[in-house]
């Protein structure tokens, strides 16, 4: 090989990326951290606003299927906040141990995987309460089928807007997880 060519070959590699400083690291972990927890809480509080809604249904008068529906979805809530608690907290250091790239890679793979199943942990349990009070609500009224088709059209393009915006979180802890 001639001098050239070592040289095009030198200049043609990946460069390399740079350890990540300590502080930087336990920095970047903190926010992480923080950021994971605001999110559950925020969470738990929609759960609870949601579960006082269907206790509220449950207590007055309403038709069966919306009875029902309630009964589901207060089942959904509490198969989410459950799963969200065990599969979704941040993990705390054990006491006296110092943040490491591969303590911070399993939490970003962590909460990575949480927010790709989404659609099994999350959204599938709130399904069959929303399903049963549109369906219930078709089967004793068949004509307002336009209100029914509108209702669970809303309810889809929630759960899609929930699903890709999940979606996109993931992938930016992936590119966070490249960067380690």
């Amino acid at each position: 090989m001639n001098p050239e060519s070592l040289r095009q070959l030198w200049q043609s590699q990946e460069e390399q990326s740079q350890p990540m400083e300590l502080e930087e690291l336990r920095r970047k972990a903190a926010e992480f951290d923080a950021r994971i927890r605001r999110r559950n809480w925020r969470e738990y509080y929609a759960a609870l606003f949601v579960a006082a809604c269907c206790v509220g249904m449950l207590v007055a008068r309403t038709p069966w299927h919306i009875r029902a529906g309630a009964l589901l979805l207060l089942a959904g809530i509490a198969l989410v906040c459950a799963h969200l608690y065990r599969k979704g907290s941040a993990e705390p250091l054990q006491h006296g141990a110092t943040v490491s790239r591969d303590w911070y890679r399993k939490q970003l793979e962590r909460q990575r995987d949480l927010l790709r199943g989404v659609w099994k942990w999350y959204l599938g349990p709130m399904t069959p309460g929303l399903a049963m009070w549109l369906a219930g609500g078709l089967w004793e009224h068949p004509e307002r089928w336009g209100r029914s088709a509108i209702s669970g059209g809303i309810a889809a393009a929630v759960f899609l807007a929930v699903g890709r915006l999940n979606a996109h979180a993931a992938r930016k802890l992936d590119k966070e997880l490249d960067s380690l």
